[in-house]
């Protein structure tokens, strides 16, 4: 989110994105996506639970729905 103040006018405007919504990316996107953390960024995720986080993903899970 964000808040912006204009001293000038003293209004406030007040912004946020919608947490936990995710764009609507496809299957391989988020399997790219999650064997990319687990090389990159040294992720501990066994091969076996990486089709199952990228579906999850897909799913568009989040606290903002």
């Amino acid at each position: 989110g964000i808040a912006l103040y204009d001293e000038r006018k003293r209004t406030l405007l007040l912004a946020r994105d919608r947490l936990g919504v995710k764009p609507g990316k496809p299957l391989a996107f988020w399997k790219a996506e999650v064997e990319k953390m687990k090389k990159v960024y040294g992720a501990p995720i066994p091969d076996d639970q990486i089709d199952p986080i990228a579906q999850y993903l897909t799913r568009e899970y989040g606290d903002g729905k």
